[in-house]
């Protein structure tokens, strides 16, 4: 419904992914196997994340036809990343996903509201020279970063490099699901 929900944050302590379509009038969830999609690790920027400005700027923007055409975008990247998960190409995924920081840029520029941080950037590059893709979660980049890649040696080297790059970035142990707001 043109709206996110933060379930990619629930999935991932969850263990695995689910995929919500048609909400809310007819929501169809299916669950995929945790085998069909990349590991993920979670990790925590301690930084605010302004979600009630996103949504009143994205509800001042709904009729803008830039708006209209970014959303549309992001609306066939989820698509082609729920097929690459029913058919367990973690691959196709990873490719898919690293679509989604120029499209969150595009919005950001509708919005006049930074959806892809500036600090991502580099959090981004960092995350290339270890074969992993990056994701924000939450408005403005929000305050949860997914990290994902194909295997846990890429995934502990970018962890090790981000920290050197900003000590206060931090790892969500995944398996201590945490209490809501206990991540700031």
């Amino acid at each position: 419904n043109h709206m996110g929900s933060g379930i990619d944050i629930i999935t991932s302590y969850a263990g695995g992914c689910i995929l919500a379509s048609h909400c809310p009038d007819h929501p169809v969830i299916e669950r995929i196997p945790r085998s069909h999609i990349p590991l993920i690790e979670v990790f925590s920027l301690h930084a605010p994340a302004p979600t009630l400005r996103y949504i009143q700027a994205a509800r001042r923007a709904s009729h803008n036809p830039g708006y209209q055409h970014i959303i549309s975008m992001l609306g066939e990247i989820s698509q082609a990343l729920a097929d690459a998960a029913r058919n367990a190409d973690a691959g196709a995924f990873l490719d898919i996903l690293s679509l989604m920081p120029q499209q969150l840029r595009a919005l950001g520029k509708v919005l006049e509201l930074p959806v892809w941080p500036d600090i991502m950037d580099k959090i981004a590059q960092i995350a290339q020279n270890h074969h992993v893709i990056v994701k924000t979660s939450g408005a403005g980049g929000g305050d949860i970063m997914l990290a994902l890649a194909q295997d846990t040696s890429a995934l502990e080297s970018f962890a090790e490099e981000l920290s050197h790059f900003s000590p206060k970035i931090t790892r969500i142990p995944s398996d201590i699901p945490p209490e809501r707001g206990s991540l700031l």
